[in-house]
């Protein structure tokens, strides 16, 4: 039977959660989980089991099944190559920790909900057994166990609002709105129709009884309409909402809120225009920009709360004409009682009159005649408000309409950099988990995947690794590339020695503490590789970097890839096929033999001797080779950075690139056509002065005919011989 400690395998539980982007205590809870029979023993267990395999027959420390294994490889965060064995522990730790992320995406970042789907593949299962795995879970993660009655309640909507002028308009324009009840009061409450009686034995003066009643009922309704309407209409022009005013406060408090709409969407657009610009693609435009655009945010905040006063004036407005209509309505309920009491007694008595039905209809059409009059007073009032608000409503409908489009491209425009195949939009932004939210939220607002290295590095991993697939055929794959190669490198040069130096400083060495710290340390010294100091131990073409990776040394194999594969078009920028540096760099790829594949400093130091050693020859001069050298790495790096996206990830992009020559401890910037011819001719010269130093009985004569004997070096020869062990 074997067995490992967890403390001896904490550095391998760090690793592997950081690679698929969990905090390292859930993959440690799910360990301890998944070896201990209860939460108080979860806590404590340190001696785990290698080759334990549980009745499902689930194995190893994480208790692997094949399922998780399947679910790692279509998430895109397990080699599907690779024959997992779950009883080996690193093996077993990878395909747990992938499992985790895959359980902590569906429960919306919810350590707990993760936890239940590790155990059972549900996110809502309620069994003993899961329950029972949640208590252990939290124990060895560490962290307190919430009530479950709300666990996983529905989030919010992603946007709401209330309050606007279009709500004040559908409320108005709503059949169950005050003013379209008062309308259908005023016809529904009024009934004249006289009940014919069945029996003929009713008095003439029960029928004019009835009549009269009814009369009174109907003129009592049409002067309680009356009154309504006309103080309604006091309400309208005390608020300032007068219809007969075309410049009434309602309508004028609309004017400025579209208008303070209108100018703000323009000085938005105008700060957005400035803060896209980039200094490649426009120098003088970026430096003014940068200068204007403080004053620039000024105005658009100022137009933005001019538009938030209209409104708030508007709407308090609207309360107070809401407030008294209701003030209005308790006002005349005591005369609605009254005609409503008349209209059952007039219905009473006419079930018993025996009247003549001509002289009864007469007597009727009368009292709608004039009840008909008092409807026009009633609705004369709102006729020409409604017409205005209808039009108004149309207008915020529209308005809706083209801010929503414009939101769902921006949301378009996010998807594809986090490598989604279906763009996200306003109606399915809630569809998405929280850690999900959250990074999606963040490159919308500022372009960067987090708020430093480390974490931008650790958010976008973590969501854009299901989608590897499309981000490769969008055209991401290089940057997803990059955050993984840079993850591997913290993880590879730092962590261990950042948690260490936490932990002997007394500060509390949280995942997330530890990735901040590790990302910092790794930016600082691939940040100091464009700055020259003067050793070449430390720019862009020192050794160092061929095992500890750089994102700011040119990926030159890839450059070569493309410009072989497009006859030297590929880069934006035209190669041509007889560039010295395309020509050197073709030569020593084909002669094989590289560092992993890989053209590495050596390599790329060969190619400079071999240039070097053709301008001593006089095959080529120095101001060419410059041209050559510089038109070549600009365009690479311009290539490279497009790709990359090193701003999304807390990176600066470097603007020239810091190199020293061969046999210089000075270094250069190899996109300066100047310097590089300088320092090619510095070069050069000390080469023939050696070659004359060194060669016996050498005349003045001697180095005028025969300029080739000098400069023969092994470094040149390098190029064209085979690479040494």
């Amino acid at each position: 039977m074997g067995t490992i400690n967890i403390s001896d395998i904490k550095d391998k539980i760090a690793y592997y959660a950081q690679k698929h982007g969990i905090p390292a205590n859930y993959l440690e809870g799910l360990l301890r989980a998944e070896n201990s029979k209860d939460a108080s023993t979860a806590a404590t267990v340190n001696t785990i089991r290698t080759d334990a395999i549980s009745p499902k027959q689930a194995k190893g420390i994480m208790q692997i099944t094949p399922p998780a294994i399947a679910q790692g490889i279509k998430d895109g965060r397990l080699d599907p190559s690779i024959a997992y064995d779950p009883n080996n522990i690193d093996h077993a730790l990878d395909v747990g920790a992938a499992y985790a992320a895959y359980g902590l995406r569906r429960s919306g970042g919810d350590p707990i909900g993760m936890a239940s789907v590790y155990n059972s593949g549900r996110l809502d299962a309620n069994n003993p057994e899961t329950n029972l795995y949640r208590q252990k879970f939290a124990a060895g993660a560490g962290i307190n166990m919430p009530d479950m009655s709300t666990q996983y309640a529905s989030p919010g909507s992603f946007a709401s609002g209330a309050g606007s002028t279009a709500d004040f308009a559908s409320a108005l324009l709503d059949p169950n709105s005050p003013v379209n009840a008062m309308k259908s009061g005023l016809l529904d409450s009024y009934n004249l129709e006289p009940a014919i009686a069945e029996s003929h034995q009713a008095s003439q003066q029960q029928g004019a009884q009835a009549i009269q009643q009814g009369l009174t009922a109907g003129m009592g309704q049409a002067d309680t309409t009356a009154q309504q309407g006309a103080f309604q209409q006091r309400l309208q022009s005390t608020a300032g909402f007068d219809p007969n005013d075309p410049n009434n406060l309602y309508a004028e408090s609309l004017r400025t809120s579209m208008q303070a709409h209108q100018d703000y969407e323009g000085a938005r657009a105008k700060y957005d225009e400035m803060s896209q610009k980039t200094f490649w693609d426009d120098p003088l435009g970026t430096i003014l920009a940068s200068i204007e655009m403080p004053r620039q945010a000024a105005i658009v905040n100022n137009l933005a709360a001019k538009q938030d006063r209209a409104d708030q004036f508007l709407q308090s407005r609207i309360s107070i004409l809401g407030n008294a209509e209701q003030t209005m309505k308790a006002n005349t309920v005591t005369a609605q009682q009254q005609v409503d009491q008349a209209t059952a007694q007039a219905k009473a008595s006419a079930a018993y009159a025996e009247l003549d039905r001509a002289n009864t209809g007469t007597l009727v059409q009368q009292a709608d005649r004039s009840l008909s009059r008092a409807h026009a007073v009633g609705y004369m009032m709102t006729a020409e408000m409604q017409n205005a608000i209808r039009e108004e409503r149309l207008d915020q409908l529209k308005l809706k309409a083209q801010e929503e489009a414009d939101m769902n491209q921006q949301f378009a425009n996010v998807s594809k950099v986090l490598g989604y195949a279906q763009p996200v939009t306003t109606k399915t932004f809630d569809k998405l988990s929280k850690p999900e939210k959250t990074v999606f939220m963040h490159v919308m607002n500022t372009g960067s995947f987090g708020p430093n290295l480390g974490e931008a590095v650790t958010n976008y991993l973590g969501i854009a690794s299901p989608n590897r697939g499309q981000l490769a055929a969008t055209g991401g794959s290089v940057a997803f590339d990059t955050a993984r190669k840079i993850s591997d490198a913290m993880l590879q040069h730092y962590q261990k020695q950042t948690t260490q130096e936490m932990m002997a400083a007394g500060e509390k060495a949280t995942p997330q503490a530890i990735i901040d710290r590790t990302g910092s340390k790794f930016q600082e010294t691939v940040e100091s590789s464009l700055v020259p100091d003067g050793t070449a131990i430390n720019d862009l073409g020192a050794a160092k970097w061929d095992t500890h990776y750089n994102p700011y040394k040119l990926d030159f194999m890839g450059i070569m890839g493309v410009l072989q594969k497009t006859q030297g078009q590929g880069l934006g920028t035209p190669i041509s096929p007889n560039n010295i540096m395309y020509k050197y760099l073709g030569l020593r790829i084909a002669q094989g033999n590289l560092y992993k594949g890989q053209l590495g400093s050596d390599d790329i130091k060969g190619v400079f001797s071999a240039i070097e050693k053709d301008i001593a020859d006089n095959k080529i001069t120095a101001k060419d080779a410059a041209r050559d050298i510089s038109t070549f790495m600009q365009a690479g790096q311009n290539w490279q950075q497009q790709l990359q996206q090193l701003p999304r990830l807390g990176l600066k992009n470097a603007n020239g690139y810091n190199y020293s020559l061969p046999g210089s401890q000075d270094s250069i910037d190899l996109i300066n056509r100047a310097q590089v011819e300088n320092a090619l001719a510095r070069e050069v010269a000390a080469r023939r002065a050696a070659a004359v130093l060194h060669a016996p009985f050498v005349t003045l004569s001697d180095i005028a005919q025969s300029p080739r004997v000098f400069g023969q070096d092994q470094a040149a020869q390098f190029v064209f011989g085979n690479r040494p062990d």
